[in-house]
């Protein structure tokens, strides 16, 4: 009787033997004929069993599948893993090191930078229960009651840098469409200038200019400031300053004279019509009690301008 074995192999992890055995009686007295066996994947194999190979190679079989089973791992795959460890770690530090580099370059935004939203509503209400005929020759007829917004606005300021700042302020009252009113940029602690503003400003005219509206007593400031200069900002660029002891302060720059707030913020013209502006100021008494409620002050402000009498929108 002869054993045939045809195939030996490890699938996955496991020890799969498949194979066929047949068995053949011997005819002496016929020719031998060739038995053929199929094993299970469809390949033709035809062997004699070698006792010692094949118990050779259970052994390995076993060793790599108690290796595997027992969590042993290659020494070659270990140090495959540690120098992709050491590379990676490597690859980090030069990331880091090229971020160290450009830090003074590159930038998302810093620690002083800061933002404040701020506005104002104020509401004006006109009524004229009785009025006489000279009334109505002023107003040129009867006068009418009146519900408004004298004032509506909303903006935003604050430090872009440890000496630089902004503010921006937009106004909704008083026409069909949006104007502006403050619209700046500015540097703080600068050299002999101080502080220096380049936008649409307020120009340094009396106090009653400079105060806020916020802080008025009345709805509206004296009518000899509005009359002779509506609203003091312009667009341009001055230097603001004050002593130690703050004692004295001053104001002084050069303004384009059209009040491009109201019509959209550009001036168009050959003539630039520049005015110079300036102000100084004198604090003798502040009273420390009330933290400056009553005050005592004087100052002298001038300007000089030169304007195109031919522009045909030249306003103020």
């Amino acid at each position: 009787m002869l054993l045939r074995i045809l195939q030996v192999g490890l699938v996955t992890g496991s020890l799969l033997v498949a194979g066929h055995v047949s068995a053949q009686v011997l005819d002496t007295t016929t020719a031998p004929q060739a038995s053929t066996s199929y094993s299970s994947f469809g390949t033709i194999q035809e062997e004699e069993i070698d006792q010692e190979a094949l118990a050779r190679q259970l052994d390995e079989f076993q060793q790599r599948l108690e290796a595997l089973e027992g969590g042993q791992v290659d020494s070659s795959v270990v140090e495959r893993i540690d120098e992709l460890e050491s590379g990676l770690e490597s690859t980090v530090e030069d990331v880091e090191g090229i971020g160290g580099k450009f830090k003074d370059y590159i930038r998302t935004g810093h620690g002083e930078s800061n933002i404040k939203w701020f506005g104002r509503i104020h509401a004006d209400w006109w009524a004229f229960p009785d009025a006489d005929a000279e009334v109505a020759v002023l107003e040129d007829g009867d006068p009418q009651n009146r519900l408004l917004f004298r004032r509506l606005r909303i903006g935003a300021g604050g430090d872009i840098n440890t000496n630089m700042f902004f503010k921006f302020e937009s106004e909704f009252a008083g026409s069909n469409r949006v104007s502006f009113r403050d619209a700046y940029l500015g540097f703080d602690h600068l050299p002999l200038f101080n502080t220096v503003i380049i936008g649409n400003h307020k120009r340094p005219y009396g106090l009653d200019h400079l105060n806020s509206s916020r802080y008025n007593v009345f709805l509206e400031r004296p009518f000899i400031i509005e009359s002779i200069n509506q609203d003091a900002r312009r667009i341009g660029m001055s230097s603001n300053g004050y002593t130690e002891d703050l004692g004295w302060n001053w104001r002084y720059g050069v303004f384009n004279q059209q009040l491009t707030q109201a019509i959209g913020g550009d001036y168009i013209g050959d003539h630039y019509q520049p005015e110079f502006a300036g102000r100084i100021a004198r604090t003798f008494w502040w009273d420390e009690c009330s933290n400056g409620r009553g005050y005592g002050h004087f100052a002298f402000s001038g300007s000089y301008g030169l304007y195109d009498a031919n522009a045909p929108t030249n306003v103020g």
